[in-house]
């Protein structure tokens, strides 16, 4: 427990031995050097936990929410999808599939 203490506590200063005496607030916070590139924006079913488990809305309509924010990735999150706690059918995962595609792919 030790060990793993002071190894977190180490990683602490790695950001700013591997700037050798550059600010890292200059170098992270200056726009010569964005770091957008570096995040994607994703959301997680449970965002909608209280909807989805009241049936207000269905995952595809998540879906089709995700494809309009544009956003990167989403977490379905197994208990949210059709005969949970089952394993879904084939077809069931295909047209989520289909969904996902179909919501992201004008954006591409």
């Amino acid at each position: 427990m030790q060990k793993r203490r002071k190894l977190i506590q180490s990683l602490f200063f790695m950001p700013f031995i591997s700037h050798a005496g550059v600010s890292y607030n200059k170098i992270a916070y200056s726009k010569e050097s964005s770091l957008s590139h570096r995040f994607k924006l994703s959301l997680n079913a449970y965002s909608f936990n209280g909807p989805l488990t009241k049936k207000e809305i269905t995952i595809q309509e998540v879906i089709d929410f995700c494809g309009d924010l544009n956003l990167d990735a989403i977490d379905l999150t197994g208990y949210y999808l059709d005969n949970y706690p089952n394993v879904p059918s084939d077809e069931y995962i295909n047209s989520i599939k289909q969904k996902v595609h179909e919501a992201v792919l004008p954006y591409m």
